[in-house]
C-alpha cells in the first residue's frame, strides 16, 4: 500500500504538469485575444483541485510511512525512501507450481509427517503378535574377601551374553482390534492430507488465473496509454491553434491519466498475486528493495 501511494502521487504530479501546460496555453491565448477567459478559469480550477489532491496524497503517504515504522519498532515520524519499482511479473506455469507446492508447503509437509508417524504406529502394533528375540550383553566384575575359610580371596570378571526368546500365546483379538483402529486413523489422516492438498492447489490455481487476468490488463493498458498519449498530443496541438476547446483537451488528459492509473493498479495487483504464489511455493524472499 505504501508503494502504491507513492506511485499514485507520481501520477498526480504528471497530471498537474499536463494541466499546467493547458493553463499556460489558455493564458497566452487569452492575452492575444484568441480564447475566452472561461478556458483559463477552467484550467485554473483543475490545477487547484489537483494540487489539493497532491497535498492530501502526501499526508496519506506520511501516515502509511508512520504505520510501517511502527511495525518496525521505530518512531512514527522517521522518514525513509521507498523503492517505487514493483518489479516485473511473469506468467506462472501451474504444472510447475503444483510440484513446488506439494514439496515445499509447510502445512502439507506437516500432514505428510503425521501420516508417516501413523504408518509406523500400525507397524509397531502388528509386531505385538509376533515372536520376539532379545539379545543382552554385559561386562561383570565381582570381588570377595574373607577373614577365614577355604577361600580368603575371590575375584571374577568378564563379558556376558544372553539370548531371550518370547512367544505370545494369544494376542490375536486385542492386537487385531488395535491394528484396525490404527488403519482407520491412517485412512483419516490420508484423507485429511488429500483434502488440504486439493484446497491449497485450488487456491494456487485461482491465483494463477487472476495473475493471467492482471497480465492481460497490463498489456491492454499499455496499448491504451500509447493511444491516449497520441490522442492528447493531437488535441493539444488543436487547442494551441484554437481549433478545440478546453473540455475536449481536458477529456483527453483524463483518458490518459485514467489509463495510467489502471495500469498502476493492475501492476500492483499482479505483484500481490505473485507474492502469494511465492508464499505457497516457499520461495518468498525479502531483498533489500522490499525491506525499504
Amino acid at each position: 500500500q505504501l508503494v502504491l501511494a507513492v506511485k499514485e502521487m507520481r501520477l498526480l504530479e504528471e497530471e498537474e504538469k499536463l494541466v499546467a501546460e493547458r493553463l499556460k496555453m489558455a493564458s497566452e491565448q487569452l492575452r492575444l485575444g484568441l480564447r475566452s477567459k472561461s478556458d483559463l478559469l477552467l484550467a485554473q480550477i483543475d490545477i487547484n483541485q489537483i494540487q489539493n489532491r497532491i497535498r492530501i496524497q502526501q499526508k496519506q503517504t506520511k501516515i502509511r510511512k508512520g504505520n510501517f515504522n511502527l511495525l518496525l519498532g521505530r518512531e512514527a515520524e522517521t522518514d525513509f525512501q521507498v523503492e517505487e519499482s514493483p518489479g516485473d511479473v511473469h506468467d506462472a506455469d501451474f504444472g510447475q507450481l503444483k510440484a513446488k507446492v506439494r514439496g515445499r508447503t509447510m502445512q502439507l509437509r506437516y500432514q505428510k509427517q503425521n501420516l508417516e508417524i501413523a504408518k509406523l504406529d500400525v507397524k509397531q502394533l502388528k509386531t505385538r503378535a509376533l515372536p520376539q528375540i532379545s539379545l543382552n550383553s554385559a561386562f561383570n566384575f565381582a570381588q570377595t574377601r574373607n577373614q577365614a575359610g577355604f577361600a580368603l580371596f575371590n575375584r571374577s570378571y568378564g563379558p556376558g551374553i544372553g539370548l531371550t526368546f518370547s512367544m505370545p500365546l494369544f494376542q490375536g483379538t486385542p492386537v487385531a482390534r488395535l491394528v484396525k483402529i490404527g488403519n482407520m486413523d491412517l485412512e483419516i489422516r490420508n484423507l485429511q492430507l488429500k483434502s488440504i492438498e486439493n484446497r491449497i492447489l485450488a487456491q494456487v490455481w485461482r491465483l494463477v488465473q487472476n495473475t493471467e487476468i492482471q497480465l492481460e490488463t497490463i498489456e491492454t493498458e499499455n496499448r491504451n496509454i500509447a493511444l491516449a498519449m497520441e490522442n492528447a498530443g493531437i488535441i493539444r496541438e488543436r487547442f494551441a491553434l484554437g481549433q478545440s476547446g478546453s473540455l475536449e483537451l481536458k477529456d483527453a488528459e483524463f483518458q490518459l491519466t485514467a489509463a495510467k492509473n489502471r495500469l498502476l493498479q493492475a501492476r500492483f495487483q499482479a505483484r500481490i498475486l505473485e507474492i502469494q504464489l511465492l508464499r505457497y511455493t516457499g520461495e518468498l524472499k525479502i531483498n533489500e528493495g522490499e525491506k525499504k
